[in-house]
């Protein structure tokens, strides 16, 4: 019986978790989405990679890829596209390189060798007094590698574009992690989450217990097998697919057509009050171990108070995915554990 109490407040603990993590994910997709982090982060990435602001604004200029945007292309400007396919980037680079004819966009989208003078090519892109000579130099080199073949080129320049991405990614990434755990964090506080209370009210009270484990039960059958989609934070700013953010199967009932990030906070926060949990903040205090009371706490109680909204924080900041995965793996522990306990096995007869 102890095993299934452990698992069971386990299973409740991580869909707290889980479901404060959506909250934490779309929120953070409201700040990205109001700041224009990513697009600031993309032109940056570009700006290093081709070393020229005017060759830039070239390419952000060039139908293919000004298609992304609506509005005129500003240096540092808030209608920046928050992405670029990598096919995009390379034709357009091309195009601007060695514009028109056999070495331009049309022959670059073959998916076979396509006849074209190589040579004239590379000293086309020789010639191209836009290009900084570090780019002359590696279009040359992706021309060379390409075993004169069109489409080889245009695969070369898109590996070059996703590799030097990456770190761009990897920067985003790290500022959304960290917003994800103060998000976390103000959470945690302003809803009085507490883990080590959470805890505590789950080993003792075991109708809140199976409350909670048949809420998360329920939940993860609204979505079998699938698991909530990575927040932005796992996402590559230069990714040609659109940006990845929960989907509708990642809340507690789908917003419909109305899948937006505030449609999620709201609608995971709903789920949270429905829970019955001892969460938030109350000025009576009918009960001195009641969590959610504000004033009569002693010194070690805030400490320890404390230390839970930081355990709680940190848990959102893991992610959904890790969560959904995670509340997967105890329901299925705790499918075979029940069974056992309820049909213990007989004692062998001598």
């Amino acid at each position: 019986m102890f095993g299934s109490s452990i698992i069971d407040i386990a299973i409740g603990m991580i869909f707290v978790y889980l479901l404060l993590s959506l909250v934490s994910s779309a929120a953070n997709e409201l700040i990205e989405r109001y700041s224009r982090k990513r697009g600031h982060d993309l032109e940056k990435g570009i700006v290093e990679m081709l070393r020229s602001p005017d060759l830039v604004k070239r390419l952000y200029e060039h139908p293919i890829v000004y298609s992304l945007f609506a509005k005129p292309y500003n240096a540092g400007g808030k209608n920046l596209p928050s992405y670029i396919p990598a096919r995009n980037f390379a034709l357009a680079l091309m195009d601007i390189a060695a514009p028109g004819g056999a070495t331009g966009a049309t022959e670059l989208t073959s998916t076979s060798p396509v006849p074209v003078d190589f040579e004239k090519l590379k000293a086309d892109i020789s010639n191209n007094t836009i290009l900084p000579p570090q780019i002359r130099q590696a279009l040359t080199t992706f021309i060379d590698a390409s075993g004169n073949n069109t489409a080889k080129v245009r695969e070369n320049i898109e590996n070059w574009f996703d590799s030097s991405m990456d770190r761009v990614s990897g920067t985003y990434k790290r500022r959304s992690q960290l917003i994800v755990l103060l998000i976390g964090l103000a959470l945690s506080i302003l809803l009085n989450v507490d883990s080590i209370a959470l805890v505590r009210t789950l080993s003792t009270d075991r109708a809140m217990r199976d409350s909670l484990v048949a809420a998360a039960q329920e939940y993860a059958k609204s979505v079998p097998g699938s698991t909530p989609t990575p927040s932005p934070a796992a996402s590559a700013v230069s990714s040609p697919r659109p940006q990845n953010s929960p989907s509708p199967s990642a809340t507690p009932k789908s917003c419909g057509t109305d899948d937006t990030p505030e449609c999620r906070v709201k609608k995971n926060l709903e789920e949270i009050k429905k829970l019955g949990l001892p969460i938030g903040w109350t000025r009576e205090i009918s009960d001195p171990a009641d969590p959610r009371q504000f004033f009569g706490i002693t010194p070690q109680g805030w400490t320890l108070r404390v230390l839970g909204w930081l355990l709680t924080a940190l848990a959102i900041s893991l992610d959904a995915p890790f969560w959904f995965d995670l509340l997967n793996k105890f329901i299925v522990v705790r499918s075979t554990v029940k069974p056992k306990e309820k049909s213990p096995e007989e004692k062998s007869k001598d």
